[in-house]
């Protein structure tokens, strides 16, 4: 199955009072239109099923940073209308029953975003990508079901993701052109059910290899000399019961 799809989104205007400037600023909506086309395709007698979406996204009117000079030489920093961003790529994904008990799963995504325009007296540049947006995305996973001689069902899961580097501000762009680095995450996890299936037990790891990684933040290295961040979980070892009802 292939399809085309093309959709618009917005958001309202608004009028806002800067304090600091002693003035109103005036921000128009901003329209993002969106192509997509994509595949959903199963191969092989369904045990191989590849999907595919390739996309181009316009974000006009978007809001950006500008600096205004003050009176006495400082600088101060507001939102303001008049930018324009795109981020085109594509996302695909594999889903391949090897086997009576093997299940491997692959995803590839390439997201290319930059800001086209920024206007005046902004310490973005045109042609810098956005923030917190990696421009490649991988992740693998197998897994393998037995079923047990005594009853129940055993499944043991492997997963592997990666993020390539990502600008975490974009306006610092020129000053740290490499970025935040890329990171991989490795998971891990064993589940036991019984043959009721009215429940299941797992022993799981997360974040195996403990990499270090940031999830969010702010970057005021300029202002006040440091970085606000939001880290990612560090390794975690874990039991997970999950009961049903109302079978």
């Amino acid at each position: 199955m292939t399809y085309i799809r093309y959709a618009e989104g917005f958001t309202r205007g608004e009028e806002n009072f800067n304090t600091n400037l002693q003035q109103t600023i005036s921000l128009d909506p901003e329209v993002v239109e969106n192509t997509e086309f994509g595949m959903r395709s199963d191969w092989l007698d369904n045990r191989l099923r590849f999907n595919v979406t390739l996309y181009k996204m316009t974000w006009n009117g978007i809001r950006v940073t500008k600096q205004f000079p003050t009176a006495d030489g400082d600088l101060i920093l507001a939102t303001v209308s008049g930018g324009k961003a795109r981020a085109q790529g594509f996302e695909s994904e594999m889903i391949f029953a090897a086997g009576d008990n093997w299940r491997i799963d692959m995803g590839f995504a390439m997201n290319d975003t930059t800001y086209l325009e920024v206007g005046d007296n902004s310490p973005l540049t045109p042609n810098t990508p956005w923030g917190f947006a990696p421009k490649y995305n991988r992740n693998l996973g197998v897994q393998y079901d037995t079923s047990l001689s005594a009853g129940g069902m055993l499944t043991l899961r492997g997963d592997v993701g990666y993020s390539s580097s990502f600008q975490m501000d974009p306006a610092i762009q020129r000053q740290s052109p490499q970025g935040e680095p890329s990171y991989s995450l490795v998971n891990a996890r064993l589940r036991y059910a019984p043959p009721d299936g009215d429940w299941s037990v797992s022993v799981f790891g997360t974040n195996l290899t403990d990499e270090r990684y940031i999830t969010g933040g702010i970057d005021a290295g300029q202002l006040w000399g440091i970085q606000f961040l939001d880290i990612g979980a560090r390794r975690m070892f874990g039991v997970q019961l999950d009961l049903e009802f109302g079978r």
